[in-house]
């Protein structure tokens, strides 16, 4: 396999988000979503989807934004009003949440 090949095919069905909670309007909502699944079908790392999600997240919404990418992780956050979302795509878990300081 080069490093230009797919690790491993994903098909539609399992790149469907399943949102689990989220208090974000909904071109926020969508926003997350399309960036995120666009991510994770380039299949490159968890830090990596984390980094470019809030760097896109700082330059389309204003800065402050944070991004936690994974597998297996517990969250409890606080956050803006309706500035957090909890979302799976694929196998991924993403949360995105603003930040009070």
């Amino acid at each position: 396999m080069t490093s230009s090949q797919p690790k491993f095919t994903l098909d539609a069905k399992e790149l469907r988000p399943m949102i689990q909670k989220c208090s974000m309007p909904p071109e926020m909502r969508d926003y997350a979503v399309k960036i995120s699944s666009t991510l994770i079908m380039r299949q490159i790392s968890d830090d990596d989807v984390a980094k470019e999600l809030r760097t896109a997240f700082d330059h389309k919404f204003g800065r402050g934004w944070n991004v936690i990418v994974g597998r297996d992780f517990g969250e409890h956050v606080s956050f803006f009003e309706n500035r957090f979302i909890f979302f799976y795509v694929g196998r991924s878990a993403i949360v995105i949440y603003k930040c009070l300081v």
